[in-house]
Parts: structure tokens; sequence; C-alpha cells
């Protein structure tokens, strides 16, 4: 048998839990965690509704999903982009046999092949740019007629 002291030792999250209990049945305490578990669920779906409704002119990246690509343009060096791939790799979302053609492709042509290096702040940038579109571009000759009266 365990006294109180070895579980809190050994089991912590178990221990602070009875503790939280007071007295209470294993019931009752489940039809509380069952309570809770559903106001979550009621506020992640509240949650997922607000999200819905925001256009794509309030955020035009809601919901994209970077590819290998956008990932290997942030990286600065050869060795940054292989261990991206191949962190890609173990997590399965990419194919281990296209993983080693673009580990390959980095080792010819170098990172660069796969497009600019991306600076912090270009996807803030991009999507000022797809918010707020230029309507039409000044013309020199036209600048210069405004100011000149």
């Amino acid at each position: 048998m365990f006294d109180f002291e070895e579980i809190e030792e050994v089991f912590t999250a178990l221990a602070r839990e009875l503790k939280n209990a007071k007295g209470k049945t294993l019931e009752e305490l489940l039809r509380e965690k069952e309570k809770q578990d559903r106001l979550k669920a009621k506020m992640l779906e509240e949650q997922v509704s607000e999200d819905a409704n925001v256009s794509p002119q309030q955020d035009p990246f809601r919901g994209y999903d970077p590819t290998v690509t956008d990932f290997l343009q942030r990286c600065r060096t050869e060795e940054e982009g292989i261990e991206i791939v191949t962190f890609l790799i173990k997590q399965k979302e990419l194919d281990e046999q296209e993983g080693r053609a673009i580990i390959e492709q980095i080792r010819e042509k170098g990172i660069r092949s796969f497009g600019e290096y991306r600076r912090s702040g270009y996807y803030d940038k991009q999507a000022r740019r797809k918010q707020f579109p230029r309507t039409h571009k000044i013309r020199k000759k036209d600048s210069e007629h405004e100011l000149l009266g």
C-alpha cells in the first residue's frame, strides 16, 4: 500500500486532483469533469464560429498551410534546410522519398534554389498588401503636375 506522500511524489497530478476532490465521490468528480469538458467544447465551438466569420480580407493567411518550400525559403543555410526536411519526414508530413530528393537538391543547387530568402515580417507584409491593395499607381508626370499646380 502507498501512503499519500508516496503517491504525491510519484503521481503529482493525481495527488493534486485527490486533494481538490474534498470528499466527493468518483461519480461526482466524473460529472464535474464532463460538465467542464462540455463547457470547453462549447467555448471552442464558439471560437471556431467566430473564426469562420473572419473574411479573407481581414486575414488573408487564415487556414493557409505552409508548404515545404515556404519553410525552406525561411532558412538561411543548407544545414537549416536539411534539418527542416528531416523533421518533416519524421513528423510524417513529408514522404521519405520526396524528402531525400529535396535534400539532394539542397546539397547540389543550394537552399536558394527553392526561392528567395523570406525575412522576418514577410507574411505580415504580404497580408497588408492583400488587405490594402494599391488601386492605382501614381505616374511621375502626374505627381509633378499636381505639385506645380
